[in-house]
């Protein structure tokens, strides 16, 4: 079996369409030099409500 991990989430919306098409993990990119960075407050807001479902990184 082929695991996924899909990283640079940035929304929740994105997190909940990687989780329905089959991601395994999700993964944030916190380092403030990067397009796809967010913040570790909304990387924690985005992990509460998938946390159940799918491995964080």
């Amino acid at each position: 079996m082929t695991r996924a991990k899909i990283c640079g989430i940035t929304r929740l919306e994105d997190a909940e369409l990687a989780i329905e098409h089959g991601a395994w993990a999700l993964g944030f990119i916190l380092f403030p030099g990067s397009k796809r960075a967010i913040s570790p407050h909304d990387a924690l807001d985005i992990a509460r409500h998938v946390r159940r479902r799918v491995q964080l990184f």
